[in-house]
């Protein structure tokens, strides 16, 4: 599938586009405002902050909106890091984000249909890898984004799951080892030699700083 350029309604981010996406139909954008979305009606739900938009429909919708889908709204892992769950500490969370900044797999999987080169300025939907941070300023609670991005991708899928932290390492470990390197490990020694490569690139890249200041012009 090939995406020519903004024109086509699926990059019209515009009020009733988006409306439509979500699966309202209308002839004036003012009629959704008696429709439903999930059991609140439209004009309710527009006014509900990200989080409570997430819980009520986005998450049974989209990927990546900070709570699993399903009939119970649970914290995701990528609600975890959007400090949606009050019971884990900001500790936590920044070592949570190193974690996962550390693999250097978050952004590389995209949804290959959908990824063309120059729609946004800033190639939005190319796969790069991403800090944790950037990640969700990108895509986390984007909906529409997200879906063609992440829609079926093994990120989503790990990110919003509600699993434990210790068992969410393990995956993620062995996830970004399959992906980067094409090497299959159980998930215990997946997080080992993770720790070894990360170990490995810090020592890389301090040896190219001191490398480029014992030769500036080299």
């Amino acid at each position: 599938m090939q995406i020519s350029n903004l024109s086509s309604p699926l990059f019209d981010l515009s009020n009733e586009n988006i409306a439509r996406a979500m699966g309202f139909k209308f002839q004036n954008i003012n009629e959704i405002y008696n429709d439903k979305v999930g059991e609140l009606k439209a004009s309710d739900y527009l006014k509900l902050d990200d989080a409570n938009r997430a819980k009520v429909h986005d998450r049974n919708a989209y990927p990546l909106t900070g709570f699993t889908n399903g009939k119970e709204a649970k914290v995701s892992i990528i609600g975890k890091l959007m400090g949606y769950d009050n019971t884990i500490s900001k500790e936590d969370i920044r070592e949570l984000k190193k974690f996962i900044d550390d693999s250097g797999v978050l952004g590389l999987e995209k949804n290959p249909a959908f990824e063309p080169k120059g729609i946004f300025k800033k190639d939005t939907l190319n796969s790069e890898k991403l800090s944790v941070d950037d990640f969700i300023d990108q895509f986390a609670n984007k909906n529409i984004l997200s879906f063609i991005s992440y829609g079926g991708s093994k990120t989503a899928e790990l990110l919003d799951s509600d699993m434990s932290i210790d068992e969410f390492k393990g995956k993620w470990a062995k996830f970004a080892l399959e992906k980067r390197f094409g090497v299959e490990l159980d998930e215990d020694l997946a997080k080992e030699t993770m720790n070894v490569v990360n170990e490995i690139e810090i020592q890389r890249d301090k040896d190219e700083i001191k490398e480029k200041n014992l030769n500036p012009y080299k």
